[in-house]
Parts: C-alpha cells; sequence; structure tokens
C-alpha cells in the first residue's frame, strides 16, 4: 500500500518541480543587458542620411537617432482615422516618426564639411530645402510642441522662427514659397483646450430580458468612442450594474439597432 501511495505522488512532486523551477530560477532577477559586442552594435550611430540641394551644389548630411529610450516610446498617442497623433508636440506619433539629431553640409565640389550648431540634446523632423537651395527649414522638438527653424547653407546658423505651436499632425507643416523669400506654416490655433481624455473606461452591464436579468456584459471603451459590439444585444434593455440607475435600450430610428 505504502508503495503504491509512494509511486502516484512520485509523478506528482515531478511535474511541480519542473514547474516551480523556472519560477524560482527567475526571482531575484534585475533588468538584463546584453553582452558588450551586442551593445556595442546596437548604440552605433547610425549613418547620416543625405540630401542634394536643388541646385545640386551642397550635401546635407542628417544624423539620426537610435534605438528610441522607454520614455518616448510611452508617450502618449491619439488615433483618427489613419492619423497616429502626440498631443505633446502635435505632430505625429513617435511610432511613425525618426527622428534626426544633427546636421552637417558637405560641398559636392570638395572640401571640408560644415557642421550646423544646435541647441544640446535637439532632435528635429521634416527637413526641407528651399528652392534655391540656400537654406534649410525643419521642425525643431520642444517640451510643449514643434518649432520652426531655418538653417542658412553659407554660414551653418540656425534661428527659431516660431514658437511651439506648428501644427505637423498630418505630416508636412510648412512649404517654401517659390522665390524662397518666405515660407507657410501650418498652426495650432492660439487658446486652444487640452487634449481629450481617451483611457479605457470599463463600464457594466446586466443585460434584461422581459423574465428579468439572462446576464452579464463589459465594455472597454474610450472615453470619446462609443461601445463595440452592441449590436449584438438588439430587443434587450442594458441595465446598469449600479442599481438606481434608469435601465438602456439599443434603439435607432425607425426600430432597435439590429443584430
Amino acid at each position: 500500500m505504502r508503495h503504491r501511495l509512494l509511486g502516484r505522488a512520485l509523478p506528482a512532486f515531478v511535474l511541480l518541480a519542473v514547474l516551480a523551477g523556472p519560477v524560482m530560477a527567475q526571482e531575484g532577477r534585475t533588468y538584463q543587458q546584453p553582452p558588450a559586442p551586442i551593445a556595442d552594435i546596437l548604440d552605433t550611430k547610425p549613418t547620416p542620411t543625405p540630401s542634394l540641394s536643388p541646385d545640386r551644389t551642397t550635401l546635407a548630411l542628417f544624423d539620426r537617432a537610435n534605438l528610441p529610450p522607454i520614455a518616448e516610446l510611452a508617450e502618449p498617442m491619439l488615433r483618427l482615422a489613419g492619423y497616429r497623433i502626440n498631443p505633446r508636440n502635435n505632430g505625429q506619433a513617435n511610432s511613425r516618426v525618426t527622428w534626426l539629431t544633427g546636421l552637417s553640409f558637405q560641398p559636392v565640389a570638395g572640401g571640408p564639411a560644415r557642421t550646423v550648431s544646435l541647441p544640446a540634446n535637439s532632435r528635429f523632423v521634416s527637413p526641407g530645402w528651399s528652392p534655391d537651395g540656400r537654406s534649410v527649414a525643419l521642425l525643431m522638438d520642444a517640451p510643449t510642441g514643434l518649432e520652426l527653424w531655418t538653417v542658412d547653407v553659407a554660414s551653418g546658423v540656425a534661428r527659431k522662427l516660431t514658437d511651439a505651436r506648428v501644427n505637423a499632425a498630418g505630416g508636412g507643416a510648412f512649404d517654401w514659397l517659390p522665390d524662397s523669400s518666405g515660407l507657410l506654416v501650418r498652426m495650432t490655433p492660439a487658446g486652444r483646450g487640452p487634449a481629450p481624455d481617451v483611457s479605457p473606461v470599463r463600464i457594466l452591464f446586466h443585460l434584461a430580458a422581459d423574465a428579468g436579468p439572462v446576464g452579464r456584459a463589459g465594455a472597454d471603451f474610450g472615453r470619446s468612442g462609443g461601445l463595440p459590439g452592441l449590436g449584438r444585444l438588439a430587443g434587450r434593455s442594458l441595465r446598469p450594474a449600479n442599481p438606481g440607475e434608469a435601465p438602456l435600450q439599443l434603439r435607432r430610428p425607425g426600430g432597435p439597432v439590429p443584430g
């Protein structure tokens, strides 16, 4: 009898040890870093992106950002049809942006490159040549938005033209005039309110039929959105889980919502 009980318990003990082993092995672990050779490869500065001036005399070399930090990936994102918008800077979401971190000009005919002096830790997007090839416009990232800057090719001097109110949610935010004398810029309106709150909300309903409660349903939806999938509940009332609130009925003009 004792041997039979031991024989039955042994497989269960072995299975428990197998399942608990990986869990115990992971206890006390911290964030893991790759070996030095792999980290060095991943942290290597990317090759600059070239852009030839309209007059074909100057090559602009744009330094690119490497892997994004976690804080950047954690920034909020608003969805509007196919657009993905960063509400912090009124530009495109970080997932759709390749940030540039430096700029230099290389004469096509030869000679040393001229490095443009930009603010420390700056990053920018959407560089664009003027039609005459004498200037480059770009959108500089700021804590509260995007600023329009221009860079003079001959001197390598950069200067800010606008406050952090450029509207680049749809991508391009400025256009050069044909004679290169100025730019048309898309700006956000002054005094605009805060971004909408799109944090998910959990709401529970009792599904009620004539004979009484028949179940319970839940839905996660944005504050600016609707309840997904409720068309399948046509003909039933939605009784909020909190007592004392009025029941809701799924309806549309001319009849109930179709299932």
